[in-house]
Parts: C-alpha cells; structure tokens; sequence
C-alpha cells in the first residue's frame, strides 16, 4: 500500500523527523518510524497546483498543464 500525504506550506525544516530542535510533529514522526522516509525533496512547481498534479500524475507541467489556473477571474501562481 502506499499513502501520500501532502501538507501544502509545511516545510521540512521546521519538522522534527528531518532534525528541527524541538518536538514539532510527534505524529509524523510516530508514522515514519514504521515507514519509508525519505531526505531528498524536489518540487515540481513552485506552488501547490502544479506541485501536486505533478506528484498525482507523475508528468511535468509543461505536460499536464496545470500552471495557469484561473481562480475567480485571476491567475493563480
């Protein structure tokens, strides 16, 4: 089975399974002390729509062309 969880504005620096300080994501640590954790990151957009369908459909977004989302009349990214 596999499970991806997307957390839109969370960063890695900030979460104590990647080596912040203090105890910020018991839970997440919890999960991935029985799970395939990886420490290399890369985005495929700059922000959420592109990042995720990127993720969800494995192509680029020049591929699946979600880049220019229009939200109630302007564009979003």
């Amino acid at each position: 089975n596999i499970i991806i969880l997307v957390l839109d504005a969370l960063t890695a620096r900030n979460m104590s399974l990647y080596g912040y300080a203090r105890g910020t994501t018991p839970n997440i640590d919890r999960f991935a002390s029985r799970a395939n954790v990886y420490h290399a990151h890369y985005s495929a957009g700059t922000y959420t729509t592109p990042g995720t369908a990127s993720l969800l459909t494995g192509s680029y977004p020049w591929t699946h062309r979600a880049i220019n989302i229009k939200v109630n009349g302007l564009v979003a990214g």
